[in-house]
């Protein structure tokens, strides 16, 4: 198994960015994952929509979708190269 990407303190950081939460939620942070959900609208069209996210999930079930206009994502980005040919890679998940 690969280790994680980002830190706890990486997470708790971008999570003081975040208007939608505070850095005493890092605590409960199961995982982090960019997503790269791609949507195509038919067989015969090469047209496609592109929505590329970061979600924060949490222990007790709830997560949070960062925004590629989210400070927070735009800070884990700092920290990290985010892919633009696979769909998901998980960040950081707790031990």
């Amino acid at each position: 198994m690969i280790g994680n990407i980002l830190s706890i303190d990486d997470v708790r950081k971008a999570l003081e960015l975040s208007e939608f939460s505070d850095s005493e939620m890092a605590e409960d942070v199961d995982s982090v994952v960019y997503r790269r959900d791609i949507f195509e609208y038919s067989d015969e069209s090469d047209e496609k929509d592109i929505d590329v996210h970061i979600d924060i999930e949490f222990e007790y079930g709830e997560y949070l979708e960062l925004r590629e206009d989210d400070p927070a994502f735009q800070q884990i980005s700092r920290l990290c190269v985010l892919p633009t040919d696979i769909e998901e890679l998980v960040l950081y998940r707790k031990q």
